[in-house]
């Protein structure tokens, strides 16, 4: 199988505007047949397969999300399954431990609750290093699809990308 994110851009003048719609789908090599796993509608960034191959993991932010998360999709299909989300932050980026037992979490600090009404009501001003939010890094146990709770590496900075060593022992 191939997974992969196919983008329908949007039609000028007919829908509303902004990015192209991402939909996941799955070619089966053996028979030339593509399938939609997740439709256009919802999206789906960050597209790699589980270590063992028995799902999709992807980023979105579907239906009833008010963050960006990480999800599974059995490549048998079926319904898609929250496996990783923050309550007060987006999923920048995950990677999977090769060995399939955790997963790395990149996201970046939240928004201060005065910064961010001051933003709803229009006043979003960029001071140098003043309103600079780092890049974290959290990792949780991952078992079947299930996510312990996450903890947070302490890390001075910030960390814009992330892989594992090929033994899942290091970062």
């Amino acid at each position: 199988h191939v997974a992969y994110a196919q983008a329908t851009p949007r039609k000028p003048g007919i829908d509303e505007d902004g990015r192209a719609r991402i939909e996941l789908r799955v070619l089966t090599i053996a028979t030339g047949e593509s399938r939609s796993f997740i439709t256009a509608e919802s999206g789906a960034s960050s597209i790699s397969w589980t270590p063992d191959g028995s799902a999709i993991a992807f980023l979105a932010k579907r239906t009833g999300d008010e963050q960006r998360s990480l999800y599974t999709i059995s490549i048998d299909g079926g319904e898609a399954r929250k496996a990783f989300a923050f309550d007060d932050r987006g999923v920048g980026a995950y990677r999977i431990s090769p060995d399939g037992e955790h997963v790395a979490v990149l996201a970046t600090a939240p928004q201060p609750a005065d910064q961010k009404a001051a933003a709803k009501k229009g006043f979003r001003p960029e001071v140098y290093e003043e309103t600079w939010r780092p890049g974290e890094v959290w990792i949780a146990a991952h078992h079947g699809g299930e996510e312990s709770e996450p903890r947070l590496l302490p890390i001075d900075g910030h960390v814009s990308n992330m892989e594992w060593a090929p033994d899942s022992r290091r970062l």
